[in-house]
């Protein structure tokens, strides 16, 4: 939760966008696009996949992969 906090308290606003979710066995993927205004005021957005790792029902993991080639300035 810190992780996401953290993210939404850098953007005013963001905006995400979710393409597509998936489960695959113990994993619910996510391919999101996020796009917005970083708190300097400087417009940026990027893309991404969110890897979700779900044991007894709870997020037992999370990674987000970024697109490298659209990198926030």
């Amino acid at each position: 939760m810190k992780f996401f906090e953290s993210i939404g308290a850098a953007w005013d606003p963001l905006t995400i966008t979710v393409d597509q979710v998936d489960e695959i066995g113990d994993m619910v993927v996510g391919v999101v696009r996020a796009d917005g205004v970083r708190r300097g005021g400087q417009p940026a957005g990027y893309g991404a996949a969110h890897v979700f790792r779900i044991r007894d029902g709870k997020i037992a993991s999370f990674h987000e992969y970024v697109d490298a080639d659209a990198a926030i300035a």
